[in-house]
């Protein structure tokens, strides 16, 4: 099993221990501001793959320059999280705009959030000609209309406890579906928790996720790593 999307800056040795513990294998982390990115990089590790950038609720943080600089100097690394979000500052969309283009130039897979605003992350891919080797759109919160569009890009679909509907997860084609847990963040409800007395999410919840994914889309736990993979190592 490999965690998609979380944040281990964030976490204790204990979660990451209890993790490894009950059958998760890697982590995708990423960083969200310039203030984490040399602690994101640090963790990259054979089982931990390190994602930086801006997320849309810093992009008045971003620095390009230095992006651009960690990247080349860490070329394991990869591009996120950036996006759009409806609650974030109005530099967002050049920032977003900025980030992408540099995957794509680098050629980094990029994890995406998109909240209330797949109406302009549509209009962008439209616009836009060259795209990072793989785009994950991570915690995905759009419909299966937007599954279809998506679809037709280099995207995967990434999912957490807090999103499992069964009318977008059975759009997705098996061979793009993700699941995450966007630990510390997203707890799930108890019932998608190894520790229901946790009030903050943990990456060990990862088994209960697929579990629930499986049930819902007939998809296992093998494929689903698989295509974490092929978002992880695609160049």
């Amino acid at each position: 099993m490999i965690d998609a999307h979380l944040h281990l800056n964030r976490l204790t040795p204990a979660d990451i221990a209890q993790a490894r513990e009950h059958g998760v294998t890697g982590f995708l982390t990423a960083g969200t501001s310039p203030a984490d990115w040399a602690e994101t990089l640090a963790l990259s590790a054979p089982d931990v793959k390190p994602f930086i950038g801006t997320h849309p609720w810093f992009a008045d943080r971003h620095d390009q320059a230095l992006l651009e600089r960690l990247l080349i100097d860490n070329p394991a690394a990869g591009v996120g999280e950036i996006g759009l979000d409806a609650k974030a500052p109005p530099e967002q969309d050049a920032v977003f705009a900025l980030q992408f283009a540099l995957a794509a130039k680098l050629s980094r897979p990029a994890v995406i959030h998109c909240v209330k605003r797949f109406d302009r992350l549509k209009a962008f891919f439209k616009q836009t000609k060259f795209f990072p080797p793989a785009v994950l759109l991570h915690g995905f919160s759009g419909t299966a209309q937007d599954v279809a569009f998506f679809a037709k890009y280099p995207c995967f679909f990434s999912f957490s406890g807090r999103n499992p509907k069964p009318a977008v997860l059975n759009a997705v084609p098996a061979d793009r579906l993700v699941a995450e847990t966007d630990s510390p963040d997203q707890r799930p409800a108890d019932d998608l928790c190894l520790d229901p007395a946790k009030k903050t999410n943990a990456p060990a919840n990862l088994a209960l996720i697929l579990k629930k994914i499986e049930a819902i889309t007939g998809v296992d736990e093998n494929q689903i790593t698989l295509n974490t993979e092929r978002f992880k190592n695609a160049r």
